[in-house]
This record gives C-alpha cells, sequence and structure tokens, in this order.
C-alpha cells in the first residue's frame, strides 16, 4: 500500500519498474502533493542527475517507455483509421489518416521518450529510489541547528528556570 507524507512519497519500488509506470500517466492525476516553492525543497524522489542531456536522457528509456509509445501509437492508428473512414475519396483520407497517426506519434514520442525520462532523472518521477532521511528538509532561514546537533553544542542540555 503507498503512503504519503509532506515531505516524501513512499511507494512500491516495483511500481517504477513495471510496463505500465510510463503509461499511468495518462490515467493518473498526478497533483503535486508536494509543490516545491523554493530553493529548501527537494523533489519526492532522489535526484540522479541536476541537468540531464539529451544522450543521458535516452541512456535512461526503459522498457516502460518503449511500451507506452507502442500503445499510445496503436491507438492512435486505429482512432486515423476510424476518422479517416468516412471521408469520400483516397487523397483525404490519406492525409487524414496520416496526420492522426504520426501527430499522435510525435506528441507520445515527446512526452514518453524525453518529458518522463527527464522527470524520472531530476526526481520528480518515481525513480526506484527513495530518501534515506525523509525528514531531512532544510528548514528556511535556519543554520545552526544542524551544526549545533552535529557538535558538542548538541549535547547540551539547556534547563529553563521556570520549570523548577
Amino acid at each position: 500500500m503507498a503512503e504519503e507524507s509532506s515531505y516524501i512519497v513512499t511507494s512500491e519500488r516495483s511500481n517504477a519498474f513495471s510496463p505500465l509506470s510510463s503509461l499511468s500517466t495518462l490515467w493518473k492525476f498526478r497533483a503535486n502533493k508536494q509543490q516545491i516553492i523554493s530553493a529548501y525543497d527537494r523533489p519526492p524522489y532522489p535526484i540522479l542527475v541536476e541537468a540531464p542531456t539529451l544522450g543521458q536522457l535516452i541512456s535512461s528509456w526503459r522498457f516502460c517507455d518503449y511500451f507506452a509509445l507502442g500503445t499510445t501509437y496503436t491507438a492512435s492508428v486505429f482512432t486515423a483509421f476510424y476518422l479517416s473512414r468516412q471521408m469520400p475519396n483516397m487523397f483525404q483520407r490519406t492525409i487524414v489518416f496520416h496526420g492522426i497517426s504520426h501527430g499522435g506519434l510525435v506528441t507520445f514520442a515527446t512526452l514518453f521518450l524525453l518529458m518522463i525520462p527527464h522527470q524520472r532523472l531530476t526526481g520528480f518521477y518515481d525513480n526506484g529510489l527513495r530518501w534515506r532521511k525523509p525528514e531531512n528538509k532544510l528548514k528556511k532561514y535556519d543554520s545552526t541547528s544542524r551544526f549545533e546537533n552535529e557538535t558538542f553544542w548538541g549535547k547540551m542540555v539547556f534547563r529553563n528556570n521556570e520549570q523548577s
């Protein structure tokens, strides 16, 4: 079962490697529950590459990306065939069929072979990894608590006189 908190999304690791993981972006509504609003926030999954190049995008393609592309292209071919069937002459059928089927190929190729791997590498899509310290969120304007906890001052106990 998947659990979600405000800092980390914890889910089953098998979801990132299933054949339908890229295709599921079409029916899963991802209303970024964790919205990144400042430089102190981090993405929900660990960052593999901060600014991926085209070569890194191509090398990060998975079977699920190819499966999603093939499935959506097949659906666009059948849709194009259905919509072009009612045209009166062959020239119009050919234009409509190739326009819809190849337009779907270009659209979904951009989505599944460029955008999703980019989000996967930058940590905004499930890449199969999890943060080691989920609660390790930086606090704005707090530059001393981590230093204090890692040094001698973190072991000091200061008691308030009002409690005694």
